[in-house]
């Protein structure tokens, strides 16, 4: 299998192919000479005019990767069941997880309230507004003073009726939403395929308006997935667009978003990966990772010459030719394009002919002969952390700190839904109720002070203008003063529903389940979000892998997982067991991923993401080929998969390959390697990604090819 996984940035590079033929295709020039200082260099070499190609290519790894469809909700919803396991087959509308539809028939609620306190408060307010207008109609007052009141006055009528209309649309959506979730309650499959990803509902049931609850993949629909996003890529205008497998060259063609789904992903701020595709290529195994190379237009196949053999200035080059007797001739070339490394000639040179270069590289004095051959380049990568038996758990945190009075149940007992589980003896949870009854007494307060205000202002003989608006606000404190009480006296009665009023705070299991950790005993003391138990139930035959960091003398790359499809092995003493991976976990590294879902028509447009499902590191699941390695057990294995892995590439040994930096580009490194022809040593400039180089092996990806001899140091 193909595979390469890297974090690496774009490449900005040069191409360069080796030498071709020797050919005429160029008279020498017959420009007169100057006269020239002679080169000095650390050492004196000649190369070849030769075919190359000249222009700039990007390079970006993709990975073949199954296209993706993603379940969500388009509100907030509460989860109370989902009914898939990641590695699950599924077919397209069958039911993948339900939505809680009491938590959405309480939602409904509050929707119903703020959309009845937003009338209210809209009515009202448009009668203080009518109020002061007939106010400023009826009131002596210059003109033009009265024209841009009244004109104040009208805008921001208007104002309020469009924020009015907003809000009131922004609220019936949402109502729709959590009565459509009541109705049905239900998600489905929006594709056949692989359950790949689940939300991680031990952590928090709580799932936000288009989070992904579920992703099915299809194996059987595949692409090539760049690791840059639609917001951060600026290659769709670039002509060329290519991969090299094999030793061929074949095309690839951006699988473009709509209008539609790019202006979505802008506004959201969300951006999903670039997507390619290959048809020529084959079918490309799940999780191969190709180099793909990107050029503006077409690289040009021309007679090039090293920028380090070129004297003079624009438009008055000069080059030292070997003559036959071995001497050195003074030549003026036309030059045409050029890159960092290599010019175009036009005028003035012949293929074949050797030209100056003078190099401050030191030469190998001694050395043997390698020839460039095809072959492999692979890295493998390791954990040692992985889970016999997956479960999905949940977790029950410590609400608040305090000491743990009682520990209801024990491990490995099965609880049902709403079985307590243990009881935290806490200041912070008595002091918590005490806030939550002291805002109530707070907000009674200052409606009963601002009340007293507006009558005692309504006492005094004011003109009914006045006494209207004066009313209004009077019944606007009212309907404000009902509704926010409302909220805290059902946040009170959230906070009180576990808590005795002395501190003592029960915490009762969500779902049924085995309890399968216990970290604290009674009198224990804990903090705000300790894991204090966790309530387990079996998910089947899967283990769930973490990437966590090895042992000193052992080295692997945390930050690397493995690809939906690809082949794992779990090595216990002396034998390997097979299998694959199967789904993946969110995590810091890919929390973060866009997913865009359209219909084809474009009636239907979301864009969705993923959450953190809980895990610090990579974490993905796996599923076994045998049966038989469930029965072992034994989680102390050793688990590896390919992390690099590119096949039929120019391989050499990494100490052919040599380094220089120069003055006017600092912070860029140029690679290179001693070439041999007809006997003569001559500074080739290759291709390298550090990403693909080890101590013994390195990848060229363009610069020298199969058969070309180079020079190992003795």
């Amino acid at each position: 299998m193909r595979k390469l996984r890297i974090r690496a940035g774009i490449l900005s590079v040069v191409l360069l192919t080796g030498m071709v033929m020797y050919t005429g295709c160029g008279a020498a020039g017959s420009a007169a000479v100057p006269e020239l200082i002679e080169p000095a260099a650390a050492n004196s070499s000649y190369r070849p005019v030769e075919l190359g190609e000249i222009g700039e290519t990007k390079v970006i790894y993709g990975t073949i990767v199954p296209k993706d469809y993603c379940s969500f909700y388009h509100t907030n919803a509460d989860i109370s069941e989902i009914t898939v396991e990641v590695g699950d087959s599924v077919e397209e509308g069958e039911i993948v997880a339900y939505a809680n539809t009491d938590a959405a028939k309480e939602a409904l609620e509050e929707l119903n309230a703020d959309l009845a306190n937003e009338n209210q408060n809209y009515n009202i307010n448009s009668r203080i507004t009518q109020a002061r207008i007939h106010q400023i109609e009826v009131a002596e007052m210059d003109e033009g003073e009265r024209a841009t009141r009244l004109a104040t006055e009208q805008e921001n009528q208007r104002y309020d009726k469009m924020l009015h209309d907003y809000r009131v649309g922004k609220l019936n959506e949402s109502m729709a939403e959590q009565q459509e979730i009541i109705e049905e309650g239900t998600l489905r499959a929006r594709h056949a395929g692989t359950v790949s990803y689940i939300k991680n509902t031990g952590k928090s049931t709580s799932a936000g308006a288009y989070e992904n609850i579920v992703i099915v993949s299809d194996p059987q629909d595949t692409c090539i997935e760049l690791e840059k996003t639609i917001g951060q890529y600026a290659y769709t205008d670039y002509e060329e667009k290519f991969m090299k497998l094999a030793g061929g060259r074949y095309d690839v063609a951006e699988i473009p978003y709509s209008l539609d789904e790019t202006i979505l992903a802008k506004a959201s701020n969300l951006y999903p990966n670039v997507r390619m595709e290959c048809p020529d290529a084959g079918e490309l195994p799940l999780g191969a990772s190709y180099p793909v190379y990107f050029q503006k237009e077409k690289v040009k196949e021309v007679p090039v010459i090293g920028l380090d053999s070129l004297y003079g200035e624009k438009n008055d080059y000069f080059v030292y030719v070997k003559r036959a007797d071995g001497g050195r001739e003074k030549r003026a070339v036309t030059i045409g394009d050029s890159d960092d490394n290599y010019a175009e000639v036009t005028d003035g040179l012949t293929e074949g002919e050797q030209v100056f270069y003078a190099s401050d590289a030191r030469m190998p004095a001694k050395y043997e002969e390698y020839t460039v051959e095809i072959g492999n380049y692979e890295i493998a990568n390791i954990s040692r952390s992985y889970d016999l038996e997956n479960e999905r758990t949940v977790w029950y945190d410590a609400p608040y700190e305090g000491t743990i009075e009682e520990i209801a149940v024990k491990k490995g007992a099965v609880v049902e839904e709403g079985e307590l589980l243990y009881v935290i003896d806490s200041g912070v949870g008595k002091a918590a109720l005490r806030k939550a009854k002291n805002q109530i007494n707070h907000e009674n307060k200052a409606y009963v002070e601002a009340v007293a205000d507006i009558d005692e202002r309504l006492a005094v003989e004011i003109d009914e203008d006045m006494r209207s608006i004066l009313s209004s606000q009077r019944e606007l404190e009212s309907v404000n003063h009902a509704y926010r009480l409302r909220k805290l006296q059902k946040e009170y009665n959230r906070m009180a529903k576990n808590n005795d009023g002395n501190g003592k705070v029960s915490v009762y299991a969500r779902q049924g389940g085995t309890v399968s950790n216990i970290n604290f005993s009674s009198g224990d003391i804990v903090t705000t979000g300790a894991h204090v138990i966790s309530v387990g139930e079996a998910a089947g035959n899967k283990i769930l892998v973490q990437m966590n960091s090895l042992m000193p003398d052992e080295r692997n790359y945390p930050e690397n997982i493995a690809d939906f499809g690809e082949e794992i092995t779990i090595t216990l003493g002396e034998t390997d067991y097979t299998g694959r991976c199967i789904g993946w976990a969110a995590q810091p590294n890919n929390v973060d991923k866009a997913y865009l879902t359209s219909d084809e028509d474009g009636a239907y447009l979301s864009l969705s993401y993923g959450t953190d499902s809980g895990y610090s590191v990579g974490a993905f699941f796996v599923e076994m080929d045998d049966e038989s390695f469930y029965e072992k057990k034994s989680n102390r294995g050793k688990v590896s998969f390919l992390y690099i892995s590119m096949q039929d590439v120019i391989v050499i040994p990494t100490s052919l390959v040599h380094e220089e930096t120069r003055a006017e580009k600092p912070a860029q490194t140029f690679y290179y390697v001693w070439r041999v022809i007809d006997g003569e040593l001559v500074k080739q400039y290759v291709l390298v990604d550090k990403s693909l180089s080890g101590v013994n092996k390195t990848v060229i990806l363009s610069g020298v090819k199969e058969q070309d001899v180079l020079a190992r140091e003795k």
